[in-house]
């Protein structure tokens, strides 16, 4: 079982306030669980990567809110673009073969530019981080279950999903659904 709860609003309000950060986070929790057997999607490969190199980036230290956040660093590293190339060069699969990309939703422009530099239709790429806020790590997991209700995952969609947290730490997965 893969589960992700959020009270980023409580770490938001410890002292010192950051007042760029505070408003952009909301609170969440999704799960998904993983089985053996028939299920929503099957999962056909998952990539994680990290490097501590850009911990100053973004990092949270414990009892304290986000210390540092600097999103065109998260994003100027290209990690998630690199992870969602690599991980379509292994499959041998191009971006308009995939039905549904989910990504972390941290902020309307770091989607935008992730669909600019990867050539991501709108219609291809499902976000909800205008509704909710940043929901940290239950971000794709609550991306997925609205996406699933909407009807975006018909069986043999492609689905890819990519994030990135504190650290830095990345990762990519892709996923057919059933």
């Amino acid at each position: 079982m893969v589960v992700a709860a959020e009270t980023m609003t409580r770490l938001m309000a410890l002292e010192p306030r950051v007042k760029q950060t505070a408003i952009l986070f909301g609170n969440g929790a999704g799960a998904c669980l993983e089985t053996s057997g028939d299920g929503l999607a099957a999962i056909r490969e998952v990539r994680i990567a990290s490097d501590a190199t850009f911990s100053e980036a973004l990092r949270m230290d414990f009892g304290f809110p986000l210390q540092t956040v600097e999103p065109s660093s998260c994003t100027r590293f290209g990690k998630l673009e690199r992870a969602v190339a690599e991980l379509l060069g292994a499959h041998s699969l191009q971006v308009d073969q995939v039905g549904l990309f989910l990504f972390h939703q941290a902020n309307l422009r770091l989607l935008e530019r992730l669909m600019r530099e990867l050539r991501i239709e709108a219609s291809q790429c499902f976000m909800n981080v205008e509704k909710y806020g940043n929901t940290s790590s239950a971000s794709w997991l609550i991306a997925a279950s609205e996406a699933r209700a909407s009807g975006l995952m018909r069986p043999g969609t492609k689905i890819v999903i990519a994030a990135f947290g504190a650290g830095l730490s990345w990762g990519a997965a892709l996923l057919e659904a059933t």
